[in-house]
């Protein structure tokens, strides 16, 4: 689940950014956290699997990226 909250909406005016993780079982053995200081660009945070190079983070300039996958059986 992810959601965002304006800064019109916020307590403090700032934009909030939030995700739940609750990928099925097969993924809870795999996951990692990258924290990353690139030469000249902003540094950065992120979660993701194993075979995945991020899935979710957020960067030292407030950008963030989340998602959500819906599959149906």
């Amino acid at each position: 689940t992810s959601l965002a909250v304006g800064a019109d909406a916020s307590a403090n005016s700032h934009v909030l950014l939030a995700h739940n993780e609750d990928a099925g079982t097969i993924r809870h053995a795999f996951p990692y956290v990258v924290k990353g200081h690139p030469t000249g660009r902003p540094s950065f945070v992120g979660f993701a699997y194993s075979g995945v190079l991020l899935y979710q983070g957020v960067n030292g300039e407030g950008i963030g990226s989340v998602g959500n996958a819906l599959y149906f059986t």
